[in-house]
């Protein structure tokens, strides 16, 4: 790990905690402090997650730093049991029905706090993305309960175990809704989420479209 100085470790911990209160993802704090140092992004990820651990073991010494170690930021290393994710993954789906947003869920299930809301729809969105074996074998079990929730994938609700069509929507019309969304907005943080709605499901139907 490349050397670092007191200095440069004491602003990495100011900007996490930064884009922490700005309500964003700390992924913005390791890139501005890999600009600012001349590293990458990834080397000063990997060196953050290392000196938080051992900061939360001396709690004496990150005092004497003026680097505050409180709740908040030690959830950042709570790992999520297979209980919660599936629990997780399960609740956002059967309100998802319901035409709840993902973000209006996450905030619900955060209870207003911020940096939890980003860990659960972080988490939610990996998930669907990246272990679509592991979302379609919770969907499995919702159907054989008899459950109503939304498929992420066909884009359909599922009601009561059985795919709706009639309430079909393509990917899209999908697109085109959340880019009215986004010129309507009068808020630039609704703007910047419906964006990035938009820009998830041009991806999800390029890779559809890939693999028909």
């Amino acid at each position: 790990m490349e050397n670092w100085t007191v200095e440069e470790m004491k602003r990495l911990f100011a900007l996490a905690d930064e884009v922490r209160k700005e309500g964003k993802g700390l992924k913005k704090a390791f890139e501005l402090c890999a600009r600012e140092t001349g590293r990458k992004p990834n080397s000063v990820r990997n060196y953050y997650y290392a000196q938080s651990k051992a900061l939360s073991l001396l709690p004496e010494y990150s005092k004497k730093l003026g680097i505050k170690r409180d709740a908040g930021r030690q959830e950042t290393f709570i790992l999520f049991r297979d209980d919660e994710l599936k629990k997780l993954i399960r609740e956002v789906l059967i309100r998802q029905a319901s035409g709840e947003s993902v973000r209006a869920i996450t905030i619900s299930l955060g209870n207003g706090d911020k940096s939890r809301m980003l860990r659960l729809q972080n988490k939610y969105r990996s998930v669907i993305f990246n272990k679509k074996s592991y979302v379609l074998g919770v969907m499995k079990e919702m159907r054989e309960e008899g459950l109503t929730f939304f498929n992420p994938y066909s884009k359909r609700v599922v009601i009561e175990g059985a795919e709706d069509k009639s309430r079909d929507e393509s990917a899209v019309e999908s697109v085109n809704a959340l880019l009215r969304k986004f010129f309507e907005a009068q808020n630039e943080r609704d703007k910047l989420d419906n964006l990035s709605d938009c820009i998830l499901e041009l991806g999800r139907f390029f890779k559809l479209s890939v693999n028909k």
